[in-house]
């Protein structure tokens, strides 16, 4: 992040392919997974939600403090890259 705020050439990249810029600092991905980096708007913040977290909130043991899906209708319908899901 700290290199893509002060390297504008650098932040393209990333945005346009997340794993190949990260590759460019020496971070190695184990598989053909995939990184999508997204940049917050004046319209639009991105939220991360971790998937471990959902599935716990769907179960009885839900971690104290976890806000769960339906207080958030503004993020209903949005995929892990940001639009439709």
């Amino acid at each position: 992040m700290a290199r893509a705020w002060v390297d504008p050439d650098f932040k393209a990249r990333l945005l346009a392919d997340g794993r190949a810029a990260c590759e460019e600092l020496g971070i190695s991905f184990y598989d053909d997974t995939s990184l999508i980096v997204l940049e917050n708007t004046d319209a639009v913040h991105n939220l991360i939600v971790c998937t471990l977290l959902l599935l716990s909130a769907a179960g009885a043991g839900a971690p104290a403090g976890l806000v769960q899906a339906e207080a958030l209708p503004a993020a209903r319908g949005i995929g892990a890259a940001g639009g439709p899901g």
